[in-house]
């Protein structure tokens, strides 16, 4: 009697991990255009990403970083290699600026979006990319060669593991 309850136990223990582990919560970020997704892939807490570009006015390179976190894309930070017409010149509020030698930084702010909207440049004007920080090795697309003049739209929501690994959001091993 002693040995069923503890195989039934451990079974049930089994069964519990299991069922707990295809139902936690994943988040993923995708990024899509009127056409449909183009790009899903799993989002580790604290993930970073970089998009940059030339700005259309002042012709200078700007990088914006954001940080994943619950489920929403937090700006970390805007670096620009000049702060003149169309550009930040103040720091935002609750954040600061630093002029290092070769960008100015605007850091902080709290700026959130569930969904950025990114309108994609050519290779004569924009010049888009966006970069996935490790873990995501070799992640960056040059936006204005595979998404050229269209608007795209950067989200972060978060998905059972199970359903994830069947819409092959995440690999599965």
């Amino acid at each position: 009697m002693t040995k069923m309850l503890r195989i039934y136990c451990v079974s049930l223990l089994i069964i519990t991990c299991v069922v707990v582990i295809l139902c936690s919560p994943v988040s993923i970020v995708a990024l899509s255009e009127e056409r449909g997704t183009w790009l899903r892939v799993p989002a580790p807490l604290g993930q970073m990403l970089v998009t940059s570009y030339i700005h259309s006015v002042q012709k200078t390179s700007v990088q914006d970083e954001y940080v994943l976190s619950g489920g929403w894309i937090w700006q970390w930070q805007e670096k620009s290699k000049s702060h003149n017409a169309g550009l930040p010149t103040e720091p935002p509020r609750n954040g600061s600026f630093r002029n290092e030698p070769d960008w100015f930084v605007f850091r902080g702010g709290r700026m959130k979006w569930k969904t950025l909207v990114i309108r994609v440049g050519s290779n004569s004007i924009g010049l888009n990319r966006i970069v996935f920080a490790p873990p995501w090795d070799d992640m960056s697309y040059d936006l204005f060669k595979v998404l050229p003049e269209r608007i795209v739209f950067l989200q972060v929501y978060e998905m059972p593991f199970v359903e994830g690994v069947l819409r092959k959001s995440i690999p599965a091993w």
